[in-house]
């Protein structure tokens, strides 16, 4: 059977993706996301690979803190500042809207469901999985320093229990916030 264009086409940028990140089950790269803007908190973390992009700013102002892979079937992990838990209400709540938006928004959602809740830095995240025709994301959102974050494991494919979900705790098991020492400017715009 012949693998259809946009297959290999999507193998072969996923095979460039990994080699330019550095992908390597066994090795581990530190992953390094600095303080700011405003008074959003730094981190680092230790991953398979390093991060796909440098930290930057979206249009709504969150944060893009990484994106690594961790697995080789391309399976990835990000993070994301969302922004003031002022503004983007604490972990239940906003883990709560996540699911109902994606209720009824896309024609081949299946799944939303909550999970049990989970540790990131020693704060307590809740978990949810949100179930596509052809991906799953498993998610955890937590708070720290009236920040909200949210982290995010997207797999191709339907959820099995293969390990993926454990090979995304084991990089934010090593999770450690940096200390504020001034703000950086070294954001994409």
């Amino acid at each position: 059977m012949a693998w259809p264009i946009n297959d290999l086409r999507a193998i072969r940028t996923l095979r460039q993706l990994k080699r330019k990140t550095g992908f390597d089950p066994s090795a581990s790269h530190e992953i390094v996301v600095p303080p700011g803007p405003s008074e959003r908190p730094g981190e680092k973390v230790w991953a398979p690979s390093r991060s796909g992009h440098p930290p930057r700013l979206t249009p709504d102002k969150a944060r893009e803190d990484f994106r690594v892979f961790i697995r080789r079937d391309g399976s990835f992990l990000g993070a994301v500042c969302l922004g003031p838990v002022s503004e983007r209400g604490g972990v239940d709540e906003s883990a709560e809207r996540t699911m109902r938006s994606f209720v009824g928004r896309t024609g081949d959602l299946s799944v939303a469901q909550p999970l049990p809740d989970a540790t990131v830095a020693g704060i307590r995240a809740e978990r949810y999985r949100i179930q596509f025709a052809r991906t799953t994301l498993d998610e955890w959102k937590f708070e720290h320093a009236g920040w909200l974050y949210v982290a995010g494991v997207h797999r191709r494919g339907r959820y099995r229990d293969d390990g993926l979900i454990d090979a995304g705790q084991r990089v934010l098991d090593t999770w450690t916030w940096l200390s504020p020492n001034g703000h950086s400017d070294a954001f994409e715009r």
